[in-house]
């Protein structure tokens, strides 16, 4: 498959929309769509001495309501997804940790070129009102911060209440893992 020409059909701040014109093998052309965007991150944070889980609730227009997820957003031209996930977690929630289990792929790449980068933080702190008050949220972001803790969090998601696809990858792959956690440091007490 070989690309023969890009155009930009629609463009504006947070994405583009192209008009691809492909060539396949046998010289036949056709044309398909591509919806260009920055990649972005996600995160679950976690504070393990507390055992709480830091979701936010947004509206969300393509979901045309309000749900649960774990902080996320655009990663900004010329930033690292790692400084990305530490200013979302700063604007969104207000806490400070460290990064890990960084997961990375294609959202969607029959469709967008948007790459996802998925992080786990250990929550080591939040930040003070004043510290939190220099980060300002979107224009259109409301953001809620709820904490829970790790069966309330399980029950969210076995009831269905985790509707962003991205945020139940994140607590299917972790949850095993905070459970262990959790087994581990009530048995060292």
């Amino acid at each position: 498959m070989k690309i023969k020409e890009v155009k930009n059909v629609i463009e504006n701040q947070i994405f583009s929309i192209q008009n691809v014109l492909l060539e396949n093998p046998n010289g036949e052309t056709f044309e398909r769509y591509c919806i260009e965007s920055n990649d972005v991150v996600h995160i679950i944070p976690y504070d393990m001495e507390n055992d709480v889980v830091y979701l936010i609730r947004e509206f969300k227009v393509g979901a045309q309501k309000d749900i649960f997820q774990f902080p996320a957003g655009r990663i900004d031209v010329g930033e690292s997804p790692e400084e990305a996930a530490v200013r979302e977690l700063k604007e969104e929630i207000g806490v400070e940790g460290e990064l890990s289990l960084k997961l990375s792929g294609f959202s969607s790449p029959g469709l967008m070129t948007e790459k996802s980068y998925l992080f786990f933080c250990n929550v080591q702190r939040e930040l003070t009102p004043e510290e939190k008050n220099s980060f300002q949220l979107d224009l259109f972001e409301e953001i809620t911060t709820v904490k829970i803790n790790i069966q309330e969090l399980e029950n969210l998601f076995k009831n269905g209440h985790i509707e962003c696809l991205k945020s139940q990858l994140l607590i299917s792959f972790v949850l095993p893992y905070l459970q262990l956690q959790k087994m581990i440091s009530t048995k060292s007490i």
